[in-house]
């Protein structure tokens, strides 16, 4: 009647391995979740974008264009580290920025998507295939495709 050691060994070496494998996997769903939370906030920022071509005929390139602080830090959502609006590559494109070193130390200094406007028959659609996130993090409609650019619109 009960277990012996053998038995229960086997049981907890079963287990450790069933841990080993679903932590990694769990840590990835978590970090995709917060991630997608932050895009969640920059729906708001690309409506005001997509006002501010409708009223002035041009994309904006700086982010008071669109009610941002000059150099917008801190967003009010708690993943994103800042926000900016640049001209590169294209006028009107969203630079978000995770937190990287508190909240989100797995990104890894991999913690950028641009979100770059395109303008097809007067209605401005969306790409955010560009940045420096893994795609394992990144939303599935932001995976893949284009070529990062830096600062400085050099690859």
């Amino acid at each position: 009647k009960g277990l012996t050691l053998l038995e229960l060994l086997i049981g907890i070496f079963i287990i450790s391995i069933l841990a080993m494998v679903a932590l990694p996997t769990y840590t990835d769903y978590r970090t995709r979740a917060k991630v997608g939370e932050g895009i969640k906030a920059v729906s708001k920022l690309k409506t005001n974008v997509e006002e501010y071509y409708s009223v002035n005929g041009v994309m904006p390139t700086k982010n008071e264009q669109v009610g941002l602080e000059k150099k917008a830090k801190k967003n009010t959502d708690v993943y994103i580290e800042r926000i900016r609006i640049t001209a590169n590559p294209r006028p009107g494109t969203i630079r978000v920025f995770w937190d990287d070193v508190y909240e989100l130390p797995e990104l890894d200094k991999k913690n950028r998507i641009n979100f770059v406007p395109q303008v097809v028959n007067g209605r401005v659609r969306w790409d955010c295939n560009t940045g420096n996130m893994l795609d394992k993090y990144r939303p599935s409609n932001c995976r893949g495709g284009l070529q990062d650019l830096d600062e400085d619109g050099e690859s």
